[in-house]
């Protein structure tokens, strides 16, 4: 499947109050990532439905992985922290809650409300649930079809969907959070410092003072995911930003990152990323500036 992106504003946006709303999906590595920027008075809420993408907002850095929600505030700088976008799927919408602009042509007092509950969210990132992909979903449709009264009547009815199912998944995360405790963070800051070893993941579990069977539990339980799938996923970033930056080789950089042969490093990186480190460093270059070197890989 080709990358495609599709973007609707102006008068091509068919929901009121609404400056940008659009798809984007990526097969393939693609460099000219999202530069910093702001939304001054307006909300963007992305989700992003395949694969999975690095941001930062003012002082944080966030990996939104695939079915995950992230939300900017008005004025809030952001961009992308990769000089390429990796092979993904996302929506996003860009918003005001003003009431003359009769947001989605909802009533003044439904719009306080909205931008009320907007304002007392915690979470910037959170999980979604199936129904708000499937409105996402059904807003870009919607704009596919002849701008007539019954495709601007299903855009607004879906953008509605998309704000109340945003809240629902946002109130059920918050309702629900994922604590770490200190033996696990323990773990993770020892396995963060030697991410390039060889190490076994009985070391780690004996940082935390458990039992391997008991700390694997813990680890999926309050990360969300095994240690070696973290520690996996952490050495894929540490390789990324190498890629992007240094003049090692691939195979340089594989053992750096603790891997033990480039292709097995190739291999990991393709499941992670959707691309080849070959195909993420020339898209990362074209992007800097950068003349990959061809000896590289």
């Amino acid at each position: 499947m080709p990358n495609r992106r599709e973007a609707y504003e102006g008068a091509s946006c068919l929901v009121p109050g609404c400056s940008l709303l659009g798809w984007l999906s990526l097969s393939e590595a693609r460099g000219a990532g999202l530069g910093p920027h702001h939304h001054a008075e307006s909300w963007e809420l992305c989700l992003i439905a395949r694969g999975e993408v690095e941001w930062w907002v003012e002082d944080e850095v966030w990996d939104v992985g695939a079915h995950r929600v992230y939300l900017t505030r008005p004025f809030e700088r952001h961009g992308g922290i990769d000089a390429v976008l990796q092979p993904c799927e996302l929506f996003w919408a860009v918003f005001r809650f003003d009431g003359r602009a009769r947001l989605a042509g909802l009533e003044r007092a439904d719009i306080e409300m909205l931008a009320s509950r907007f304002a007392a969210m915690r979470e910037r990132s959170f999980p979604a649930d199936a129904a708000l992909i499937d409105a996402f979903a059904r807003l870009r449709d919607a704009h596919r079809q002849p701008p007539d009264g019954v495709p601007r009547l299903e855009a607004r009815l879906a953008f509605t969907q998309v704000l109340i199912r945003a809240l629902r998944c946002h109130d059920n995360a918050a309702a629900h959070p994922r604590a770490i405790s200190p033996a696990i963070r323990r773990a993770i800051r020892w396995m963060e410092a030697h991410l390039g070893e060889d190490f076994a993941l009985d070391d780690a579990a004996k940082v935390a003072g458990l039992s391997v069977t008991r700390f694997h539990e813990r680890f999926v339980a309050e990360v969300a995911m095994p240690p070696g799938e973290w520690r996996t996923r952490q050495r894929i970033r540490a390789a990324k930003k190498l890629l992007r930056y240094s003049p090692q080789t691939v195979t340089q950089i594989a053992m750096r990152c603790g891997f033990t042969t480039s292709q097995y490093f190739a291999t990991v990186f393709r499941k992670i990323t959707g691309c080849s480190p070959r195909a993420y460093r020339a898209a990362a270059g074209a992007t800097l500036g950068v003349t990959a070197n061809p000896s590289v890989d």
